[in-house]
Order: C-alpha cells, then structure tokens, then sequence
C-alpha cells in the first residue's frame, strides 16, 4: 500500500437486535388453594436459564431449582429449610431436581414441611372457620410485601454465605460499571432503594455497613455504578444480582440428573426476572454473566438479598388481587410484630392504603412500555435513588385514578432515554 493511497471499505454492517426464542415460565402453585384453578398460581418465573443437551444439541430452557427454591422461601416468611417444590398439590411426588439443577418449564406446588394437605380429604372452600385439621390449616400464610418481609440475620441460604468464585476472572483496569468493568456515562444507584429507609431502620441493616456513620442506606456497601442504560434496568428490576453455579463445576452444564454432596462453587451473576421484550435483549448480552471480585467485595451480600426481596414481591401482584381470601402474614400499622390474617384484596388494599404503601409503593412501580398484560413483567420499577417519583392524585369527582410523571430534564437530555406517558401507565 504504497502512500496509503488504496481505498479500503471500512464501514460494518449495522448492529441488527438478537432474534428471541419464546420465554415458558415456572408457575409455583400454593396446595392450600388447589381446588381454584389458575387462582392457586402463587408466582410465575421466567425460565431464563438453559442447557445445551449433548447428545442432540438442543438448548434446554428452565429455571436454577436453587434459585427459585429461595424465592419461594423469602414469600413463606424466611422458610428456607421447610419449603420443596412437588409435582403434586399433596407433595407425594416429590421434585428429585438437585438444587443447582435446573426445573424445566412448567407447573410446581409449593410444599411448607408439616402443611401439605392430605391426598384423602377433599378441600372445601365453603370453610368459613379455621381449626387445627380443617382445610385452611394447609393454606400457609406467606408474606405480601417487602414492607411486611423481615430480613433473616443470621438465616442467609447457604448460596449466600459461600465465597464469590466467578470463571475466568480477568484483570481489569481501575473503577468501571459493576457489570460490564467499563467507563461509559457511570451511574450511582442503591441496593435497598433510598424509599426503604424505615424499612431499612426497623430491619437493622445499619450492621451490614461498611461505615457505621453518616446516612447507613447510603453506605458504599448499599451502592453499586453501572452504566446509565444499565442503571436504567436495574432500577426497573429487570435483572437482579444473586449466587449462581459457576460454569466451570456447575451442575448446569452437566445432566439435569446430576447430584454431588459437594458444595458447588458460586459466584454472583446477573439472573433476569422479566419477559418484557427489554429483558430478552438484555438477557442475550449479560444472562448469567458474573461480577468482577473486586466489585463484589465492595457490596454486602446482605445488601444483594434484600435487593432480591424487594424486586420478586411484586410478582405476586396477580395471587393477592384474587377474590379469593388469602392467609398472609404483615405487619400492621404502627406495629413491629408480624400478625398472620385472612384478608380478600379489598382488604389487602385497606391495608396498603392505611400504612401508605398503597399509593406511594404500587404506584412507582410503573408499566412497561412494551408489556400488554397486567403481570408483574408489565411492571417497570424505578428505585428511589433515581430521585424521579410519579405524582399520583385521586380525582376524587370522577372516582378514578390518574397518574403524572416529573423527569429531571438534564438527566432526560443526559441519557436519552424514553419514559411512560400518562397514557401508558396503569
């Protein structure tokens, strides 16, 4: 190439957006309510999580058994030692998955140890008053909110407690986004949402900081950067941060029947919540994708589960607007102690209203654009630490609800990024 003169064609083709196979879904059922049908269905996840079958090639989706299991753990009041999935709603077939093996689509009952109702006596749902054997004693309370949720001290899975072993760990260059390691327009966002600070108080969270003065939800351990697109889907819970099997010894890249009494090694990974078509695209760059060490010892693991909690509870938003009465267990206005009630959703919604979480809760947590259905994949939800907080009045002469949203408008010029119109919310 004498003198550079010879023309060269350096233009690449355009980027195209990955091409989505279908989601399924794991629908966990409560056994105290099967006699309802679809009502029973206590929570559907996304089966965002797949194997490759050997043999024949083909990508096998599902959902991390141990993951799931934990989930429903946190929803039956911190019960992490007493819960097991069955493919039954009287636990007599029990799931044989091990827990770092992978449920496949599909229907699961959710069993609390000691409540599994017993296969030879018929439900009734003419029951009015609860005995000791009667057929409410197998409806087990679970809890509604991250409000009437109390952190377990002490109690972590076992996930949890274990070192942080990501695959192919990589040297990296200074302070970058906890996700990806690089530089691009860095945000600042909470774990536990700056919303939650008397959630964050009455829980004693203050002992996980890394410094013990100054405002504790705003401890360097409750914060995490990551870049403005990425900071946009975790704070609308697209994605949360939690232990999964390392590749390299999981039993996820091994048979589905596959069982060790060896612990296996985990590392904390992006795992994906939604369904949304925003979380297919996001799942297909960083699905599973784990955190640098040094960004993970920066973060209290403590911090990460709490973080777990607050975005999987209000998937349980299509199980409490039943009609059916529900055994749940809150805690009341100006109270400190769980109580366990029987409440219908017009109950449940008294109750949100008098503590105030009815309106300033459900109502930040705003549609996905792109969502037509009103599950909680339908929900985008900003943390507080975004400081842009719908305004929500009721007309109180036309008896409905309508919604207003302010965005700061250098930080709308700053990330070009699109917000729900009025229109578009619920």
């Amino acid at each position: 190439m004498a003198g550079g003169s010879t023309e060269v064609p350096l233009a690449l083709p355009p980027l195209l957006s990955p091409t989505h196979d279908f989601v399924p879904r794991i629908r966990i059922r409560h056994p105290g309510y099967r006699e309802y049908g679809y009502k029973s269905i206590l929570l559907e996840l996304p089966a965002v999580d797949y194997v490759i079958e050997p043999s024949s090639q083909v990508r096998i989706r599902g959902l991390h058994h141990g993951t799931a299991i934990i989930a429903c753990g946190i929803i039956a009041n911190n019960a992490f030692d007493d819960v097991y999935f069955s493919y039954d709603p009287y636990g007599l077939k029990r799931v044989g998955t091990p827990r770092d093996g992978m449920l496949t689509s599909g229907d699961y009952w959710l069993q609390l140890t000691g409540r599994e109702p017993p296969s030879d006596v018929p439900s009734n749902k003419e029951n009015t008053e609860a005995t000791p054997r009667d057929d409410k004693y197998y409806k087990y309370p679970i809890v509604p909110s991250f409000w009437d949720w109390q952190f377990p001290h002490g109690g972590l899975p076992s996930e949890w407690r274990r070192p942080h072993n990501p695959p192919n760990q990589l040297p990296s260059n200074g302070q970058g986004c906890f996700l990806t390691d690089l530089h691009i327009r860095l945000r600042e966002c909470h774990l536990i949402p700056s919303t939650q600070q008397e959630w964050f108080s009455e829980n004693g969270m203050r002992r996980y900081c890394n410094i013990s003065t100054g405002t504790a939800i705003d401890d360097e351990a409750n914060m995490l950067s990551l870049m403005a697109n990425l900071r946009v889907a975790f704070d609308n819970c697209l994605f949360v941060i939690i232990p999964k099997p390392s590749a390299g010894s999981s039993s996820l890249s091994r048979p589905l029947s596959t069982s060790t009494a060896e612990p296996r090694p985990h590392a904390f990974a992006v795992h994906v919540l939604s369904t949304t078509p925003e979380a297919r695209d996001f799942a297909s760059l960083y699905r599973n994708v784990s955190i640098q060490t040094k960004y993970i010892k920066a973060l209290s693991p403590e911090f990460l589960f709490a973080r777990f909690s607050w975005a999987l509870f209000p998937y349980l938003r299509g199980f409490l607007e039943s009609s059916v009465c529900r055994h749940l267990t809150i805690i009341e206005k100006d109270k400190i102690d769980l109580t366990n009630v029987w409440m219908n959703s017009r109950q449940y919604k008294r109750h949100q209203a008098v503590r105030g979480e009815g309106v300033s809760e459900s109502k930040k947590r705003r549609r996905s654009l792109s969502s037509q259905d009103g599950g909680p994949d339908g929900w985008k939800r900003r943390s507080a630490s975004r400081e842009r907080r719908p305004f929500y009045w009721e007309d109180s002469d036309r008896g409905r609800s309508r919604h207003r949203y302010m965005l700061d408008e250098d930080d709308a010029n700053e990330e070009g990024l699109d917000f729900p119109t009025p229109g578009d919310t619920d």
